[in-house]
């Protein structure tokens, strides 16, 4: 009977079927690319060519002391694990420190101490350069850094993209308490570059590409109280050569985001937005021209930095822009996809485990620079750090578990997917409706055998 009622009802079947299988696909959320194993550390970079992406973890301690930290590299498109080494440090008892580079093939290992027993931080000690390939320790400890025994201090992008340099800065001791910066050979170990002019802090802020050159920021010694600006000076290198030096609008600049060689990139805060609101927007100086006037800016990177809210800021990548929102508490359960509140209820009423989110989230929304189109939301919280590709089209981000996920900032129209999956359906629907349903042959009546009478 049920049979025969599937058999009439066939073409509605179908029908219902389509519908239901498209809708799915359209609605589903959109998931990552890939995601790694947990507990696989921190996400460092992508490498320059955006085929790796690089992560670091520093294990916490246990009965033996601190073990040796270790840096993973990854497939950025696949998710396979390119490689996975751990750099051998001599002080087991000491805290542990890794900076891989941007394409993971180097690394720095700091082996020190704490600044007090009740912290866990690095503070002082050794720096060992490391092949972050094979974890065989290439040079150190290295003098220099060694003899800053206040603090070194570090950016994430402190080798240059192409693996000759690289640079932090020194707290210098010996005229008064004074940043210094400096670059350092990333094949030796040794020192190329020290630079502190008087009157000025210095940071080391990019190198270019070729690694011809490095960005400075020059920071006079009180110079917001004597009205002195900051200033960029562009230096050879490794001769140390000053190439140019210009300053920048007072009290605007906040960081260099990237020296390609001629052009400077900038971020400035200025209080431009309603209601006073702060807006940090990109200027860029071409070092070429004389004068090199007031910087040229790009109207996609602009982002709010409320005074009294969760900042904003951009991931720029040559195809799209990346804008990135830092979640509050109440932001965070507000934007919860419906598969994690059903997890948190399962984990409330029927006693599944559910681990909540943990550490700081994002909201991220991507655009492309042509189309000025929306090509990705996040369909919910992501973990940070938040890194884009150099071309913009993979987003990496941390997970609660430790370790990283990877989506498609460009994944194409979903309507595609969609209208496939209710084509199949609805085939598969008809296919099963063509097997008609038949009655089976009521058997012949068996009559008992009775020999016939004499």
């Amino acid at each position: 009977m049920l049979a025969r009622f599937f058999y009439k009802c066939r073409h509605v079947f179908a029908v219902l079927a389509a519908v239901f299988a498209a809708a799915l696909v359209w609605l589903w959320p959109q998931q990552p690319l890939w995601r790694s194993p947990a507990n696989v550390g921190r996400l460092e970079s992508f490498s320059p060519d955006g085929s790796v992406i690089v992560t670091s973890l520093t294990p916490p301690p246990d009965v033996n002391g601190n073990p040796d930290p270790v840096v993973y590299r990854w497939n950025a498109q696949l998710g396979e694990l390119v490689s996975r080494v751990e750099l051998p440090c001599t002080e087991r008892k000491a805290i542990k420190r890794v900076l891989p580079s941007a394409d993971g093939r180097l690394a720095l290992v700091g082996e020190g101490a704490s600044s007090s027993p009740a912290r866990g931080d690095f503070h002082s000690g050794d720096w060992f350069l490391h092949d972050a390939i094979t974890g065989r320790r290439l040079s150190g400890p290295i003098p220099k850094l060694t003899e800053a025994r206040l603090e070194t201090v570090f950016y994430p992008t402190l080798f240059s993209p192409d693996g000759q340099w690289f640079h932090g800065r020194r707290i210098r001791t010996d005229k008064g308490i004074k940043m210094c910066a400096e670059v350092f050979s990333a094949t030796t170990g040794d020192l190329v570059l020290s630079c502190a002019p008087d009157g000025y802090g210095c940071i080391v802020w990019s190198i270019a590409p070729d690694g011809s050159s490095a960005a400075i920021s020059l920071a006079a010694i009180n110079g917001r109280i004597k009205g002195i600006p900051d200033a960029v000076m562009i230096v050879e290198l490794p001769s140390g050569k000053e190439l140019r030096r210009f300053d920048l609008p007072f009290d605007s600049i906040i960081g260099i985001n990237h020296w390609d060689g001629r052009r400077l990139h900038t971020t400035l805060r200025s209080p431009n937005g309603p209601n006073g609101i702060k807006v940090l927007s990109s200027l860029t100086f071409d070092t070429t021209l004389e004068p090199i006037g007031e910087g040229v800016g790009d109207p996609m990177l602009v982002a709010e930095f409320p005074n009294d809210g969760q900042p904003k800021y951009w991931l720029d990548g040559s195809e799209s822009v990346a804008y990135v929102q830092i979640l509050s508490g109440l932001d965070i359960v507000q934007t919860r996809p419906w598969y994690q509140e059903a997890r948190q209820w399962l984990a409330k009423h029927v006693g599944v485990s559910y681990t909540p989110p943990r550490g700081v989230h994002v909201s991220v929304n991507v655009v492309n620079r042509q189309s000025k189109a929306t090509t990705f939301v996040s369909p919910q919280p992501l973990g940070h750090p938040v890194m884009v590709s150099p071309s913009g089209r993979l987003l990496a981000c941390a997970t609660d578990d430790n370790g990283i996920a990877v989506w498609d900032t460009n994944p194409g129209p979903r309507w595609a997917w969609s209208l496939a999956a209710g084509f199949g359906a609805l085939a598969v629907f008809w296919l099963l409706g063509r097997v008609r349903w038949r009655r089976s042959p009521t058997p012949p009546l068996l009559v008992p055998y009775s020999p016939a009478p004499n």
